[in-house]
């Protein structure tokens, strides 16, 4: 755990990725749900005061299952911690992802989607097409991304409940501690260990949720 708190203090990508051991990744687990479990609770006791409810999932538990532990973690990481490795190619697939995303809550008839993806895919272009300066301004800025992209990550997890309206929109930010964190985790796993294990991390975290 050591390596994870230096880490905190001043994320780093250029590091290299190492591979875990299972005892690695599963204190990591730990970590996140010592941390998450207690701002849950709250969160749950506070949203009966509120009349603040989570979102059910129209689907059957097969489908929940496909779309909680596959799609969800793989696009979510695409989007949110794909970029932490900042070259052409992860660019294009973040701006393919947000395109696909755009046109699919197109016919959802989902607005606020709409223009969070529309809006990905075009900073991603635009950071295509700016490049060279994109990229150096990214590196030497790095710290504040890492956090700025894992709070964008918890602040699109809002979505996720009905109820939130007016006053009650600044205290929905604690809703989403728990995505806060998770975020946070997600992209030390990323940039320590690789993409793919933090799909899978972000799989087995879903996985207790979706049961």
């Amino acid at each position: 755990m050591d390596r994870f708190f230096s880490f905190l203090k001043n994320p780093d990508h250029k590091a290299g990725f190492i591979k875990p051991s299972l005892m690695d990744l599963f204190t990591l687990l730990v970590t996140f749900f010592i941390l998450a479990v207690p701002l849950m609770t709250l969160a749950y006791l506070l949203s009966g005061t509120f009349e603040i409810t989570h979102k059910e999932l129209d689907a059957n538990f097969a489908e929940r299952l496909i779309r909680g532990i596959l799609l969800a973690p793989l696009i979510e990481e695409t989007l949110f911690r794909l970029i932490y490795v900042f070259n052409k190619r992860n660019l294009g697939l973040i701006l393919l992802t947000s395109i696909a995303l755009t046109v699919f809550f197109l016919f959802r008839d989902n607005i606020a989607k709409q223009i969070i993806f529309a809006a990905s895919a075009l900073t991603a272009c635009i950071l295509l097409l700016v490049f060279s300066r994109s990229r150096e301004f990214f590196n030497n800025h790095f710290r504040f991304f890492f956090y700025s992209i894992a709070f964008a990550f918890a602040i699109l997890h809002i979505f996720n409940f009905n109820g939130i309206t007016g006053p009650i929109t600044l205290l929905s930010l604690f809703f989403v501690l728990p995505q806060l964190v998770l975020g946070i985790i997600l992209g030390y796993v990323r940039l320590t260990y690789g993409f793919i294990y933090a799909v899978l991390f972000h799989a087995v975290v879903n996985l207790p949720v979706l049961i």
